[in-house]
């Protein structure tokens, strides 16, 4: 049961890293062709790294700048 979990939160968090790296205008640090093959081909690390390192900040997000 407890593999099934496991198997299940990855795949939650690939889909939601694709389907992010595919809206995102200009991600950051490599084009999004290239998120997208990390993304797929590593299965843990790469939507790790999307939500780490390729997603975009709002504007407006927390701890963007100077408080």
């Amino acid at each position: 049961m407890l593999r099934v979990l496991a198997v299940l939160v990855v795949l939650a968090a690939t889909i939601s890293a694709l389907v992010e790296a595919v809206q995102t205008r200009v991600p950051r640090l490599l084009p999004r062709w290239l998120w997208v093959v990390v993304i797929v081909i590593v299965p843990v690390l790469g939507p790790a790294a999307w939500f780490l390192l390729g997603r975009v900040r709002a504007e407006g997000a927390r701890g963007a700048g100077p408080a």
